[in-house]
């Protein structure tokens, strides 16, 4: 069995919870969630309409019904009497709830199967990278919520991979490059266009699922409650405009068309623009991974004010939350 270990610090407050609401908790669970809504997400090839091949391809990494995953996950705090902050879920609002705070420590353990290869344990760490540097962990992550840095990796079977901890923008776009087009995932659907990762739409089309569109890097902000209240004013300011859709929402049909919503019932949906924060040598940086969203209502993919609304939310964190 291989295993490898990343010693993590929170960047930003963390608000997970199992049973008890009311007490965060560390989650292994949550983490696997979301090392595997990664994986689907640059999960593109030539083959990538085949949903059985795609779903086999799936299985044989992470399990399914009938089958363990080779992987286990496990978080470990770096104290047994970590303590808890009351933060606002909200910036400009003034609901508060226990939260991990920001700064609190913690190891991921990676363990793989006996029978797995080197080469695909190095896979798995750096799906695992990869995912805590897109994403974050407890509520409101797509807000920048429970965000991480990685202070160091340490392995008992593995030589240290300096290509794993990059330490500029230019350094971390070529990592999450690397492992986004790696034979894992899309095999060469990314490239870098205008200081972006951006999806390579001539080469493989359009997928009939969710995938990353875009990742883009934003400018330097030290602190992250800064940050958290540049994204808390930005998402106030697109969402209460309504068409909002790209960017998460709850809404009637008061709100909007109604011949694109014909019925009386609430329509909600998960942002499709993920917002966390990653630690640079030069200071925090939020960064923004652009999901394509599938609607049922065909009618809704072709609207493009709707993926306008995106842009209007990053220029808005960019900016101090002021259009």
């Amino acid at each position: 069995m291989l295993k490898t270990s990343l010693h993590c610090k929170l960047i930003s407050p963390m608000l997970s919870y199992g049973a008890n609401s009311e007490q965060p908790e560390l989650r292994t669970a949550e983490l696997k969630g979301l090392v595997r809504f990664i994986y689907r997400l640059c999960k593109l090839n030539p083959n990538c309409n085949d949903v059985q091949k795609l779903y086999k391809e799936e299985s044989t990494l992470f399990g399914n019904t009938d089958k363990a995953s080779p992987l286990r996950l496990v978080m470990v705090p770096g104290s047994s009497l970590y303590s808890c902050s009351v933060e606002k879920l909200v910036q400009h609002k003034t609901f508060k709830a226990k939260a991990f705070p920001s700064g609190m420590e913690f190891d991921i353990l990676i363990r793989t199967a006996a029978g797995i290869s080197k080469e695909r344990h190095e896979d798995y760490v750096r799906l695992v990278i990869l995912a805590l540097s897109l994403g974050g962990m407890g509520k409101r992550s797509r807000r920048g919520r429970g965000s991480f840095a990685i202070e160091n990796k340490k392995s008992n079977e593995l030589d240290a991979c300096t290509e794993m901890f990059p330490t500029s923008k230019a350094e971390l776009l070529d990592f999450l490059l690397k492992v986004m087009n790696s034979p894992l995932l899309s095999e060469g659907s990314y490239q870098i266009e205008n200081g972006d990762i951006t999806y390579y739409e001539a080469q493989m089309g359009k997928p009939p699922f969710p995938f990353i569109t875009q990742i883009k890097i934003g400018e330097i902000l030290n602190d992250y409650t800064k940050i958290l209240e540049r994204i808390d004013r930005a998402s106030h300011e697109v969402n209460k405009t309504g068409l909002s859709i790209y960017t998460g929402f709850v809404d009637s049909k008061k709100r909007l068309d109604k011949d694109i919503f014909n019925d009386r019932k609430p329509h909600r949906m998960s942002s499709s623009l993920l917002v966390s924060m990653i630690r640079l040598s030069d200071g925090l940086h939020p960064i923004y991974t652009y999901i394509k969203p599938l609607f049922e209502n065909d009618k809704l993919n072709d609207i493009k004010c709707f993926e306008d609304k995106r842009d209007e939310f990053v220029r808005s964190v960019e900016k101090g939350g002021d259009q």
